[in-house]
């Protein structure tokens, strides 16, 4: 293996596989995988592909807007039984944004010592 010593110089610039690409060139992947704003017809098929998946799993998904809190619900329903596999945001934390909406802080009181 031959060494370079200081001030000597060479034709060939050997690559340090520990050195990192610099911060603006993105791989092919990282590409792929940037999110920027969807258009309408974009999110459809975005949605009717992941409607897709779910069904072949018996599942849907259903976007509710909250009474109280005008948030958008998400949810996971088994087609089969209609019964609700999981929500976001939780009826816990919707009910806890209902009650800040009505002026509500008492669940926010806590003593410190």
């Amino acid at each position: 293996m031959a060494t370079i010593s200081q001030g000597q110089q060479t034709d060939k610039l050997v690559a340090n596989p520990l050195q990192q690409a610099p911060v603006d060139q993105k791989t092919d992947e990282q590409e792929e995988m940037a999110v920027g704003p969807l258009d309408a017809d974009e999110l459809r098929s975005l949605l009717d592909e992941v409607n897709s998946t779910l069904y072949s799993m018996n599942r849907a998904l259903r976007f509710e807007l909250h009474d109280q809190t005008e948030e958008v619900v998400v949810r996971v329903v088994n087609t089969k039984t209609d019964e609700v596999v999981r929500q976001y945001p939780s009826e816990e934390v919707l009910a806890r944004r209902a009650r800040l909406i009505e002026g509500d802080t008492s669940f926010f009181n806590m003593q410190v010592d």
